[in-house]
Order: C-alpha cells, then structure tokens, then sequence
C-alpha cells in the first residue's frame, strides 16, 4: 500500500494497483538462477513502465506541486520498503516493531534498494531480512519505489510495516472501545 498525504488530500494506492502495473515486467524481472546479478536495464525497463502510469495519475492530480511546497508525506505500507527499511537499519534479520513507523532519507531506501540489485539471486534468497520465499518479489517492489520516488522526489519515507487498511481499522476498533464500546 502505498498512501500520500498533502495538506488538502489523501491520495491511496492499492496494492492490486501496482501489481497490476508491474505484473507483465514482473517476471523479466525475477533472475534466473545462473545470474550472479540483476541487469540493471530489466530495472529500468519496469521502473519506465510504472513511472508512465503514475505520470498520468500525476497529469490528473498534480501531487508534484504539492511536494515542491514541502506539503507531502509519503507512507509506504509492507512489501519491499519494508525490507528495505531493515536493509538501511542495519538489522541481523526483520524485525517488525524496528521498521513500523520509522521514517527514513529516501535517497537511503533508494541505495538499499541499488545495493539488493548488486547481490544476486542466492545472496538475496539467503539474506535474513529476505527469505527464499520473497527474493523473487523484492526487485519487482524495489524498482516500484524508485519510480515513485522518480515520479514524487520527497526527502522521506514513512514505513509501515502493517497495511494501511489494517491500521485504519485498528484505529476504528480502539475509538469504538475507548467511545461507546460498540459499532456503529
């Protein structure tokens, strides 16, 4: 999930979005297991496609204006920022109360991401904050957030390690209890 928020609105994008967007540069992306690195040109390619969807997200909003008056947040919600949040931490291994709702230089998150590009497949499967299970998933998000971040230049991100949904309902559930203890 991925949530910007300016001084007079909220935009959202859904994770489907960005799946979607990806999904037909997703598996060019994904390294065949021979390579000892992930060619740089595969990046550029889907980090080339998300950026032309989120130019006309962008023709319609005008999200830029906003950020050159230093009047956006950026909150990205699980998936690679998370990992890559670990990355620029330092950590031995994910940690989820370490990452959640730490804010960091983007340009950090952006050379994290240059530096998992650099490991190759066996390196990024092994690496504790990854797993075999998401080191197939991980370049695809990477290059993801470098659009954004190409398209929307803020000096930082917030991370969050559960989905925005999630903490908005929380958020509903601890109102409703600490109100009249029920739903409306």
């Amino acid at each position: 999930d991925l949530l910007c928020i300016s001084s007079t609105r909220t935009y959202y994008f859904p994770p489907y979005t960005f799946t979607l967007l990806s999904f037909s540069h997703v598996t060019d992306y994904i390294p065949h297991p021979s390579s000892s690195r992930i060619a740089r040109s595969t990046a550029v390619r889907l980090i080339a496609h998300v950026k032309k969807a989120l130019h006309e997200f962008e023709s319609v909003h005008r999200i830029t204006s906003e950020i050159r008056r230093e009047q956006v947040c950026l909150i990205s919600a699980g998936g690679a920022v998370t990992t890559l949040a670990s990355l620029v931490l330092n950590l031995p291994r994910y940690v989820r109360h370490a990452v959640d709702g730490i804010q960091l230089p983007s340009e950090a998150v952006r050379r994290a991401a240059g530096t998992l590009r650099q490991l190759g497949p066996e390196r990024i499967k092994s690496h504790p904050c990854i797993g075999a299970e998401r080191a197939s998933v991980i370049l695809p998000g990477c290059a993801i957030f470098e659009a954004i971040h190409d398209v929307w230049p803020v000096a930082n991100v917030t991370v969050a390690d559960r989905g925005l949904r999630e903490g908005m309902m929380l958020r509903m559930i601890r109102a409703a209890k600490v109100g009249r203890g029920k739903f409306q």
